[in-house]
């Protein structure tokens, strides 16, 4: 059965560049474009991981990831971050609110799949 993926960007290009990337690697991917829809859809249904942007409209992925990881029934599940911003202080945050991983964009495909992958292999 294929792993799923909720990717959590408000960025089209990122939405459909990790969603055909992760497609063709065999992933289950669904999009939430801003905060608010990402974390109804984290709470409603079974991810195997979660692709979550920190500034996002709406609600954005510190307070998301924040809500997961205190979620007795989510907080297991990896959180990588991805955001715009790659100084330490949005790296400390990412840290603080329980992310898994952070990953700043501009990123290399292949390094975030290799990320991805040890998650879920």
């Amino acid at each position: 059965m294929a792993k799923k993926i909720l990717v959590i960007d408000d960025e089209e290009g990122i939405q459909n560049l990790l969603r055909n990337m992760l497609s063709s690697k065999g992933y289950e991917v669904d999009i939430a474009g801003d905060g608010e829809q990402g974390l109804e859809m984290a709470l409603s249904n079974p991810y195997d991981l979660i692709l979550l942007d920190l500034n996002l409209p709406k609600l954005d992925g510190q307070s998301i990831c924040t809500e997961l990881k205190f979620d007795p029934n989510k907080k297991d599940v990896p959180i990588i971050m991805l955001t715009g911003r790659s100084d330490i202080k949005e790296k400390a945050i990412g840290e603080e609110v329980g992310a898994n991983e952070y990953i700043s964009k501009p990123f290399e495909i292949k390094a975030l799949f290799d990320v991805i992958n040890g998650y879920l292999q």
